[in-house]
């Protein structure tokens, strides 16, 4: 391991304010790469920014004082010696004395003590991984948690827990250390707190160690935290190798941890404990995990860093609130609802265009129905014949065409004469809007499970050719989702929209994911799906949404109605005197309330200050479409319909030929 200096930061969950700034400067101090420099200083844990030579680390430190960033400049030292492994104790009122294989290490109770839990599989980051995700699923991004301690030690106790302790003097410099394996000593100098669990016995252990120290540290981040030779591999009981490296790399965490103490204290969690660490973040998971991590760290290089991080960590981090320059007092926050259920799918609405399409394949159906029923084939043929050879099949199959090329290049210059709108800025009508998707609802793919804003699933069945059918499609038409842009968002309801979906899955019954088709398989299923966060373009009708509640007359009747029954304010209305409301009395007391009723409803919708996504739906309209999709630039998407018009119009013309020529050559 060199001995440069480390220069270890504590991350920031969001970018703080003039951050691209901040950056810049870095770069242009310290020749620090604003890209890593960007991804070392987001997220939630630990990491390293840069080492070097002491003299430029403290010029970095200087600038990282300026801006408030906790961080600390460290010389490391590196490991003198491992853990020693442990195969008994025994506790005193004033130590707790470890048996070793050779030895026996002391550690006097009110003394300081730094611990470190770590699960040697290197599992650890694919579980907290998938448990965050599957909670985004159903919860939404904007109701993310990260892990408590007490979530995050029980699965650490569930793969291949190992403990460590570090004797650590006054200086906070490591004097002694034992490692504990579940199950492999006695658990007898526990007493009564002796369980049949090797893993409770672990825990037992590691309150005893944390009641008998004046000052103590349980850090549980290793492979977390992006900091050098402290990288866990995936290994199984049967790979000593990887054993070996991760055991090698809890040490050298175990020696980092201790040097960070000795700096300075590290930001503590909600619960007061001193020294407690921070808590893991979903950002440093990802980074991780070998899914998405382009490199594992080696012991005296840098980490590697996928691209995708920067937009990881702004997403996870959206709502967070900025931590303060000490960090040492984590804002609480309450948890953020679930999102609702998916509305239940309802059935497709009878349009008039839909009727008559409807009535007009009837028809049809029940005109040929007809001749076959008269059982004179010999109509049948000359109908056909004569439909073909006087050209009346080609020029119905051209005017279709041709009805169909004008629509998609009249969609196309709509797509380019209506302008892009900011969505805080929107007007009523034909609007265009591009922006993030988000779910209004807990929507996720029926097959792999993925959580979305919209799905569209084919079923296929292969058919006595061995050729694959579409049997049934289904989609999340009835779930509206938002699209948010820099200045608010909106609701997109997609229901008898045209959708374009840019991602895509297949797979068959009883298998998720992507997957190649055996030749024995008679059923697949195929997912178009539009992910959450995607970047969306949107063409369609704004307008206001229905309101919900009481309308205007229904609380006008209710009020009549409560005035009915209370006599004394009848009274109010009896003009006479006679103790009767007749009609005209009645008519006066019913302008009376309606007025009251309707300055009643205008102060109420003045006070409440209502969201735009509230009160505005884009959708479609009948005779205007609604074009949902996911493409990287407009000229992308006009240029397909562009194709498409092209195709059915030079077909269009092809067919009218055919039919022209085929007429003249009837007649004649």
């Amino acid at each position: 391991m060199s001995q440069d200096s480390l220069l270890i930061v504590q991350q920031y969950p969001q970018p703080p304010e003039r951050f691209e700034g901040f950056l810049r400067l870095l770069f242009e101090r310290h020749q620090l790469d604003m890209f890593q420099s960007r991804q070392r200083l987001l997220g939630r844990s630990l990491a390293q920014l840069a080492q070097g030579g002491r003299t430029e680390m403290e010029k970095v430190s200087a600038t990282l004082a300026e801006s408030a960033y906790v961080h600390w400049l460290i010389d490391p030292i590196s490991p003198t010696f491992s853990p020693k492994r442990i195969y008994g104790f025994e506790t005193s009122s004033s130590q707790v004395v470890f048996a070793c294989r050779q030895e026996e290490v002391v550690f006097s109770k009110g003394g300081t003590v730094l611990a470190v839990l770590a699960d040697v599989s290197g599992g650890l980051a694919d579980k907290l991984m998938a448990r965050m995700l599957a909670g985004n699923a159903y919860r939404g991004r904007d109701a993310v948690r990260h892990e408590d301690q007490q979530p995050l030690l029980s699965m650490i106790l569930q793969g291949q827990p190992v403990l460590d302790f570090y004797l650590l003097d006054d200086s906070k410099k490591i004097t002694a250390a034992v490692r504990v394996f579940p199950g492999r000593f006695n658990p007898e100098g526990l007493g009564e707190a002796a369980t049949l669990s090797s893993r409770k016995n672990l825990e037992a252990l590691l309150r005893l160690m944390e009641e008998g120290s004046v000052a103590f540290q349980l850090h549980t981040e290793l492979g977390l935290a992006l900091l050098p030779g402290c990288q866990l591999r995936r290994a199984d009981k049967n790979d000593q190798d990887a054993l070996r490296h991760n055991l090698n790399g809890m040490t050298r965490y175990g020696w980092l941890m201790a040097d960070l103490w000795r700096h300075g204290s590290l930001p503590r969690k909600s619960d007061n404990r001193e020294g407690q660490a921070a808590e893991p973040s979903l950002l440093g998971t990802l980074l991780a995990s070998p899914l998405l991590a382009a490199g594992e760290l080696a012991e005296d290089t840098q980490v590697g860093l996928h691209p995708l991080m920067n937009e990881i960590a702004t997403a996870t981090a959206g709502n967070d609130n900025a931590l303060s320059a000490s960090r040492e007092a984590p804002e609480q926050r309450a948890p953020a609802p679930m999102l609702p259920a998916p509305p239940p799918s309802a059935p497709a609405a009878w349009t008039a265009r839909r009727i008559w399409t409807a009535a007009a394949f009837g028809g049809g159906f029940l005109s040929f129905m007809l001749l076959l029923m008269v059982d004179q084939s010999d109509l049948v043929d000359q109908i056909a014949y004569h439909s073909i050879a006087s050209g009346a099949a080609p020029f119905v199959l051209a005017v279709l065409s041709f009805y169909y090329g004008f629509y998609h290049l009249r969609i196309k210059r709509k797509i380019e004469n209506t302008p892009t709108s900011r969505i805080r800025s929107i007007a009523m009508g034909m609007v265009e809007v591009k922006g993030k998707a988000l779910r209004k609802y807990a929507l996720v793919t029926p097959m792999s499970h993925m959580p979305c804003v919209y799905y569209r699933l084919t079923r296929y069945r292969k058919d006595k050719n061995d050729r694959w059918q579409a049997v049934s499609v289904t989609t999340s038409d009835n779930a509206s989702f938002f699209l948010e842009d820099d200045t608010g968002r909106i609701e997109i309801h997609p229901a008898g929209g045209r959708v374009r979906a840019g991602t895509r899955q297949e797979g068959f019954p009883g298998q998720i994911g992507l997957t190649r088709f055996d030749s024995d398989q008679t059923e697949k299923w195929q997912e178009e799906i539009i992910i959450e966060g995607t970047l969306l373009y949107v063409l369609g009708f704004a307008a206001g949404k229905q309101e919900e509640g009481d309308t205007l007359r229904e609380e006008v009747q209710t009020a009549l109605r409560d005035l009915k029954h209370d006599p004394q304010r009848l009274q109010e209305f009896d003009l006479d005197g006679d103790g009767e409301i007749c009609v005209d009395e009645w008519d006066v007391a019913r302008a009376q309330i309606e007025e009251q009723v309707y300055h009643q409803r205008m102060m109420k919708r003045s006070q409440q200050r209502r969201r735009q996504e509230d009160h505005i739906v884009i959708g479609q309209q009948p005779g205007r479409p609604l074009i949902i999709a996911e493409t990287h630039s407009e000229t992308h998407l006009t240029g397909n319909y562009r194709n498409t018009a092209a195709g059915l119009l030079l077909l269009s013309t092809m067919l009218l030929g055919a039919s022209i020529y085929l007429l003249l050559d009837y007649l004649n």
